[in-house]
């Protein structure tokens, strides 16, 4: 008898895990609510150094800059990888030093006035443990033209 049920709690353990989604899963990729101002914040930040490390990375002579999330997930790992995806703009501020734009973050760019919008998808590694450079690490990042304004 023990035996016995000691097999069916085994069988509905397995049949449960097997229900649940790989977004509850350890190590699965989660959503992020971006109608919390907490995450929004948390996102928008790491969007601000994935565009970054993207201009720093890119050959075009000029600066691109976020125009707006589409979504992020989450994935724990040593440390948290965020996956996002946004529209980007390219400005017309160059990237040469003569051009007084440093970084490209003081150039503004209305996202909105027929600039060509690119889609693209960032996945930015977080270690909070490490100091400096290696604490966010640019992993990836693929832009495509988008058809649509944001």
């Amino acid at each position: 008898m023990a035996v016995r049920l000691c097999w069916c709690l085994v069988a509905t353990l397995c049949l449960w895990s097997a229900s649940v989604s790989s977004e509850t899963q350890a190590g699965g990729k989660s959503e992020v609510d971006l109608g919390k101002k907490a995450n929004k914040a948390r996102i928008q930040d790491l969007l601000d150094f994935a565009v970054k490390e993207y201009n720093k990375i890119s050959n075009d002579l000029y600066f691109y800059k976020q125009c707006n999330t589409i979504s992020a997930q989450t994935q724990v790992v040593s440390g948290v990888k965020y996956y996002i995806i946004a529209n980007i703009v390219r400005t017309q501020c160059a990237k040469n030093r003569s051009s007084g734009y440093g970084d490209g973050a003081s150039c503004d760019v209305a996202c909105s006035d027929g600039a060509q919008v690119y889609v693209c998808q960032f996945e930015v590694w977080v270690r909070v443990w490490l100091e400096g450079s290696e604490k966010e690490i640019l992993l990836s990042s693929s832009c495509n033209p988008s058809n649509e304004n944001p």
